[in-house]
């Protein structure tokens, strides 16, 4: 063939494609036969409407009461649209006649409150006789569970909801703009069904909701999820009111494939919303009566001893060494478990401990950040919260009960702090007095106790944080409550309840007292030998059922007369049922101020230290010691003293640190004297790879340590040998 022939083929091609194509757009049609796979065989009694374009207009326009009427139906034009509608009345359909621009076509909602009626479509060429349907609209079935007897209504707010659909395209958008709907199952009303226009979005959208209740109070909130609505989606949301959690399925009509996804919602009671977000690390909710209620979060200093070791000068914190833990009060009346929500603010985690581990309280976690774990009961309340192993920015939550008989005011020997804050420099409380913080109280002060039968009490705080951090070699600010008369011994002071948080030294240091009572005390400090509780020259103490933590010695055991205070005996005294945190140096520590021969006749004796759990301790965890007060002294003897059932959970010794360090120093003038010393069933969990000593050290010949007693000794579940112990100077010591 040659080239003109072939140039006269390609021409005759080139006119003959316009025509073929114009004579498909103009094709006719006679009759329609509409599929209803997968669609529910009622939409063929619905009423139907029958569109007809061309490129760009309708070329016809029909409703019928039914699917039959779209048998008889004859049209032009290169496209047809039908729907099929539940009903018209929350509808707008425009234009009602052909003839207008195809665009213009349009199916629309009148009111988005309103029930929408389900809406099912069809886009097919003209000449295709049968057309399946599909849906436009999609379903959202609600179902409220475990609703309590105070439950009034739950409304659901839907964003980014599209509220028109334009017929020759069959894509739906906003009229004006896209819409939020509201749905609202009232009381009674336990499940419902609603239709949906599609939400039009990419990735998460926020799912709002309130709660209210018949007391007028009302929680709302708001859930992020992946799966934003679309045409022919079919929805369940299960809402249960116990457990707080939203069930989010979502299925397509077409497909037996769910994706689910559960979800914490917070159905919040009104009060205690003022805390959300007020702590910049965390935020701590309580379940109470099926409802979450916020708790006060508030931070504290601590000393990173790991990384910080003996920060002698830097008694301000100017140089900002130190960190920043928090703590809230739970104050429950703790008649079973008590549900807890914590949500770590800013970034997720990836591992979490709740920690005394013997507790064994197990955590679920809801989102990438927040958990939700039970308190076991009133005995196992208190606890440290740990994501990713940090234990200097962690959370303390630090149960307690109400208290039914507290003060409503003042009066006579009666000094009431009710919630809110207070400034006082100082107070000194005399015979029979009592200070009471009430919960949500914050008293800034030191205290002075220099009377018989004073109580100290309350679910408050009491905070050294404005008074003066001042210091050269050691601490020389204001103990935060000093109890001593150098007159007497004080008798009968009784400390419960109060949290002790920033002291500017020692937070609690009796000074010869009497049968005194320290309970259910939380104690925070940060400051270098800022210990917790000194018990100096103090005769029938007990101490029980305390949470400290402190850079110094958590609890001590002394004899010393260099900061006032009667002369006596320590001796008779109970530690009992206590947490132990210590970032430096001793979490338990009898001595090593002992008295001194020939200046004193008082000693240390007759003690006991038990079922204590001690949660930290980068130096040495139980220790006993002598040293004299005065140079060229003798330390007066140290004797009867037993240590037992205490647990080590998860330490991280130092490798100067001793998990027990028994010692007696070189430097007195005569032999000193410490015998029948007994740890027993003491248990060290060490998972961190430290494997240090026990140490037993009496630095002169002629000092000696007599029947000391190591029973029952275990470190990661094996029994101590005499190679576990390094043994110094003159010592009988049995292991067994």
């Amino acid at each position: 063939m040659n080239k003109n022939n072939m140039l006269i083929i390609g021409l005759l091609s080139c006119l003959m494609l316009p025509l073929s194509s114009c004579g498909n757009e103009n094709e006719g049609l006679t009759g329609i036969n509409i599929s209803y796979e997968n669609v529910n065989t009622e939409v063929a009694s619905w009423p139907h409407v029958f569109y007809a374009f061309d490129k760009s207009n309708c070329t016809a326009f029909q409703t019928t009461g039914d699917e039959v009427g779209l048998h008889e139906i004859t049209a032009a034009g290169t496209y047809k649209t039908i729907l099929a509608y539940e009903t018209d009345g929350n509808l707008e359909i425009s234009p009602a006649s052909a003839g207008g621009n195809a665009e213009g076509y349009y199916v629309a909602v009148k009111n988005i409150s309103g029930e929408i009626p389900r809406i099912y479509a069809s886009k097919s060429l003209i000449n295709e006789s049968v057309v399946r349907l599909e849906p436009v609209t999609a379903q959202l079935m609600v179902n409220v569970l475990n609703a309590p007897d105070d439950f009034e209504s739950l409304t659901l707010r839907i964003p980014g909801m599209t509220d028109v659909l334009y017929v020759s395209s069959l894509k739906t958008e906003g009229r004006r703009s896209l819409q939020k709907k509201e749905i609202t199952l009232p009381k009674g009303q336990n499940s419902g069904s609603f239709t949906l226009f599609p939400i039009l979005g990419q990735g998460n959208w926020t799912l709002s909701y309130s709660a209210a209740y018949t007391d007028g109070t009302a929680c709302e909130g708001g859930i992020k999820l992946e799966h934003f609505i679309q045409s022919g989606d079919e929805v369940k949301l299960i809402v249960d009111l116990k457990t707080s959690v939203m069930t989010y399925e979502t299925s397509r009509y077409d497909s037996d494939r769910t994706i689910s996804s559960s979800h914490p919602f917070m159905n919040m009671w009104a009060d205690g919303q003022e805390y959300i977000n007020a702590n910049s690390f965390y935020n701590v909710y309580v379940e109470q009566g099926g409802r979450w209620r916020a708790i006060d979060v508030r931070k504290a200093l601590c000393s990173d001893a790991k990384n910080h070791d003996r920060i002698w000068n830097d008694w301000n914190n100017s140089k900002k060494l130190r960190d920043t833990m928090s703590y809230a009060r739970v104050i429950n009346p703790f008649e079973g478990a008590v549900k807890v929500r914590v949500e770590k603010r800013g970034t997720a985690f990836k591992e979490v401990e709740v920690r005394p581990s013997s507790y064994q309280i197990p955590v679920e976690k809801i989102t990438d950040n927040m958990i939700e774990f039970s308190l076991p009961g009133y005995e196992k309340r208190k606890v440290s919260v740990e994501f990713d192993g940090d234990r200097q920015h962690n959370l303390f939550l630090l149960g307690g009960r109400p208290d039914k008989d507290k003060p409503a005011q003042s009066s006579g020997d009666v000094i009431y702090c009710g919630p809110g804050e207070h400034v006082v420099s100082k107070l000194v409380l005399t015979d029979n007095q009592t200070l009471y913080v009430d919960e949500g109280a914050v008293l800034y002060t030191c205290i002075e106790v220099t009377g018989d039968n004073v109580t100290i009490a309350g679910n408050g705080i009491i905070s050294g944080e404005k008074l003066p951090h001042t210091g050269s070699l050691y601490a020389e600010g204001a103990r935060l409550i000093r109890v001593a008369d150098n007159t007497k011994v004080i008798s009968n002071f009784k400390i419960k309840d109060v949290t002790l948080i920033d002291s500017p030294n020692w937070t609690l240091a009796l000074y010869g007292t009497k049968d005194a009572v320290i309970d259910n005390v939380n104690i925070i400090c940060w400051i270098l030998n800022g210990d917790g509780i000194d018990l100096t020259c103090s005769t029938g103490a007990t101490v029980k059922d305390c949470f400290v933590r402190t850079y110094d010695d958590c609890i001590s055991l002394k004899i010393l007369g260099l900061y006032g205070g009667a002369k006596a005996n320590t001796n008779h005294v109970q530690v009992d049922n206590c947490l132990l945190w210590c970032d430096l140096a001793r979490c338990i520590m009898v001595g090593p101020e002992a008295g001194t021969k020939g200046e004193w006749i008082y000693s240390i004796h007759d003690c006991e230290i038990k079922n204590c759990i001690v949660l930290e301790s980068t130096g040495t965890m139980l220790s006993v010691g002598q040293e004299p007060l005065s140079e060229g002294g003798t330390a007066m003897p140290i004797e009867n003293i037993t240590f037992s059932d205490i647990q080590v959970d998860n330490m991280k010794i130092k490798e100067s640190g001793h998990p027990i360090y028994v010692f007696q120093s070189a430097t007195h003038q005569e032999g000193c004297q410490m015998e029948n010393i007994l740890f027993k069933n003491i248990r060290f969990d060490d998972r961190f790879g430290f494997k240090n000593k026990l140490v037993v050290s009496s630095e002169d010949a002629r000092n000696t340590i007599s029947n000391l007693v190591f029973e029952n000794i275990i470190h990661n579940g094996k029994a101590i040998t005499e190679g576990d112990v390094e043994i110094q100077g003159n010592v009988n010591i049995e292991i067994k």
